[in-house]
Formats: C-alpha cells, sequence, structure tokens
C-alpha cells in the first residue's frame, strides 16, 4: 500500500511540475559591491560593471522577472547600495530581493534594509504564471540581521 501510495503522489507532482506553464527568469548573487580598494582577489569596486554587463543580458534574454539571493553589497550597506540598486533599477522587469549576511552588516536595522531593497517583508510571495515563488529571510535567527 505504501509504494502505491508513494507513486500515486510521484505521479501528482509529475502532472503538476509538467501542467505548469515554464517562467524564464533571471538570478543574481553575491554582486558584494563595496567602495573600497581590493583585498587579495576581490576587486570590489568591480562590481558596479559586472552588475551593468547582467542587467544588459538579463534585459537582452527576455526574463519575465529577476530574482535577487542575497549579499548586493560587502559591508556598509548604507553607503553601497545607492549605486547598486541605480543598477537593479534599469532592468526592465521586476526584480525581487532577499537579503544575504553582508547585506546587513551597517544598516540601521533589518526593516530598513527590507525598505530600501523594496522587500515588502522578511518572508513574502509572488507569482509568475502558474507559479508561486515563496522569499524566505534566512537571516533571521542570525545576530548580525540586528546589528547596526
Amino acid at each position: 500500500m505504501r509504494r502505491i501510495v508513494c507513486t500515486l503522489a510521484l505521479q501528482l507532482v509529475a502532472l503538476v511540475v509538467f501542467a505548469a506553464e515554464p517562467v524564464r527568469f533571471g538570478v543574481l548573487a553575491d554582486i558584494q559591491y563595496c567602495d573600497t580598494e581590493r583585498a587579495g582577489s576581490r576587486y570590489y569596486r568591480n562590481s558596479l560593471q559586472k552588475l551593468d554587463e547582467a542587467v544588459a543580458e538579463l534585459n537582452n534574454e527576455g526574463v519575465r522577472f529577476t530574482l535577487n539571493l542575497g549579499d548586493l553589497v560587502e559591508r556598509d550597506a548604507a553607503q553601497n547600495l545607492p549605486p547598486v540598486l541605480a543598477r537593479l533599477d534599469r532592468l526592465q522587469k521586476p526584480v525581487y530581493n532577499t537579503g544575504g549576511n553582508h547585506d546587513y552588516w551597517g544598516t540601521p536595522d533589518h526593516k530598513w534594509f527590507h525598505k530600501e531593497i523594496g522587500m515588502p517583508s522578511a518572508y513574502y510571495a509572488f507569482g509568475a504564471g502558474d507559479w508561486r515563488f515563496i522569499v524566505l529571510n534566512t537571516n533571521e535567527v542570525s545576530s548580525y540581521t540586528e546589528m547596526a
């Protein structure tokens, strides 16, 4: 009986997955811009040029939206976020953001950061076609999310 139930469950999942309309979206992660000198092999200021290239490519590819997985900046978010956000504003389709651990370093508080990057809350969801995307805050239980 257990095998039959598992087989039926897998068939149901396959039916849902294959019945859904495909969604083409872009992904950005670990931009880690910082207006500072390089450290070892890290060239933080070069992140803006690379982001410009990524934005142009995403616009050219015709994605439905872009998902940013965090670490927009290396540190000092209040100082370093503006040039990154200005480039993300050039995306022709919506961008959905979540924060990474580096994003919280140098922020007044986590709510300030969420507002700055356009997150409606620490956890949120959005839809695209037949799909529902759930954005989770994996940093919530970390002490740095409340650091100033």
